[in-house]
């Protein structure tokens, strides 16, 4: 997955912010796994990761970056839910987080975030 911004270096979280992220169900909720990277994650605990170099978009022209690294997921939760309603036959559900005051963020232009911590707090 990647985000495209203008923003070339990250937001400090001043305040938590609330976020939400389609993931993968297989077993009815006891079980839940990143929908791209199958990375399984437990509601309720907090997950760091290395953010990585941003790099400048490869379009000709383009003044915008690109960021491969990080935690991502959406903005707003109806955007989510629509994603997750394109691939509801493969068990999907959305689930909201936080991140975490004082993490390191990145907002895309698609209404979607990069963060380096991100909580896990419920399904919706």
């Amino acid at each position: 997955m990647c985000l495209t911004t203008n923003q070339k270096w990250p937001k400090i979280a001043w305040r938590p912010i609330t976020t939400y992220k389609v993931v993968y169900s297989p077993n009815n909720h006891h079980s839940l796994l990143t929908i791209f990277q199958c990375f399984p994650i437990q509601i309720g605990k907090t997950y760091k990761e290395t953010l990585g170099n941003i790099f400048r978009s490869r379009k000709k022209l383009s003044t915008s970056y690109e960021m491969y690294f990080g935690l991502h997921s959406d903005i707003k939760e109806d955007q989510s839910r629509a994603i997750a309603n394109c691939y509801r036959y493969y068990g999907t559900v959305v689930v909201e987080c936080v991140i975490p005051r004082f993490s390191l963020y990145w907002i895309g232009d698609n209404n979607d975030i990069v963060s380096n911590k991100l909580k896990y707090v419920k399904i919706l």
